[in-house]
């Protein structure tokens, strides 16, 4: 999908319209589709950036282990929640899961407890940094960060009541340590998630003893969640561009140190 870019973000509201028409023909409420079903929902949706290009087919994120093969599609919606905010992403991936908008915390403090759990790779790293690029990135986030407070959202009193269960919140922070399945859209219950040890004892903090579905407000409440949420990158969108250069910068690094170059000049 990154390679294919660029393709327009799509607004959080078209995700969840989407959503809701993929929730339509699934009568069962199973949480998945057909490709029949599938297809109808496209035709539908015409306005919805994700559908104008051929990576949101049925063939990608299907589930071949079915017969006939099954798209858990709100799987594959919370893969467009990805944004070049990270913490943008991770809001608009719980609004998806949660099926509504979920609005972000007023603030999010900087905790100094030891973050357990979070360890994510970014696509960048194995590129050096340069300057001037840090320099651009550190500006693009600082007006994105601008922008956003101009338009700061009014938060109603009754704000993120939605209830999300521990099945939800392991789909939307799906960070497993072991795949038990090559199929990287395959059902969480194949992946060892590396978080559900902290997201039981989190919901027991909060005397969900029982696991039982707990108020999204109040799990955002809990100094866990807001480290997890502040240091998740997996729905940071990639800059292709800046992988590119720096992959080219690499390369012509190690082609001026190529054994031919060094023979020519001693020539």
């Amino acid at each position: 999908m990154v390679t294919a870019m660029p393709w327009p973000i799509p607004l959080e509201e078209e995700l969840l319209e989407t959503l809701q028409r993929f929730k339509a023909v699934d009568e069962a409420q199973t949480g998945t589709i057909t490709y029949d079903q599938y297809k109808q929902v496209d035709q539908q949706s015409g306005t919805l950036c994700l559908t104008r290009i051929q990576l949101t087919n049925n063939r990608l994120f299907a589930d071949y282990e079915k017969d006939p093969p099954q798209l858990d599609y709100t799987q594959m919606l919370l893969y467009f929640a990805c944004h070049p905010d990270p913490l943008e992403g991770v809001y608009r991936a719980l609004s998806v899961a949660v099926g509504t908008h979920i609005f972000r915390q007023v603030e999010t403090p900087m905790l100094t407890a030891e973050k357990t759990s979070i360890s994510t790779v970014s696509p960048n790293d194995d590129f050096p940094e340069t300057e001037e690029n840090v320099t651009r990135e550190e500006r693009e986030l600082k007006e994105e960060k601008d922008e956003r407070d101009q338009k700061e959202e009014e938060i109603p009193e009754n704000a993120n009541t939605e209830k999300i269960s521990m099945e939800t919140l392991l789909k939307v922070f799906g960070g497993g340590n072991e795949v038990l399945d090559a199929n990287r859209f395959a059902s969480y219950l194949k992946i060892e998630n590396i978080y559900a040890e902290n997201f039981i004892k989190t919901f027991q903090d909060l005397d969900a003893k029982n696991l039982e579905p707990i108020e999204i407000n109040i799990l955002l409440k809990h100094p866990y969640m807001q480290d997890l949420i502040a240091n998740y990158s997996d729905y940071k969108l990639p800059d292709i561009k800046m992988i590119i250069q720096r992959s080219e910068h690499a390369q012509g690094s190690d082609g001026e140190r190529s054994p031919s170059r060094l023979t020519e000049e001693k020539k």
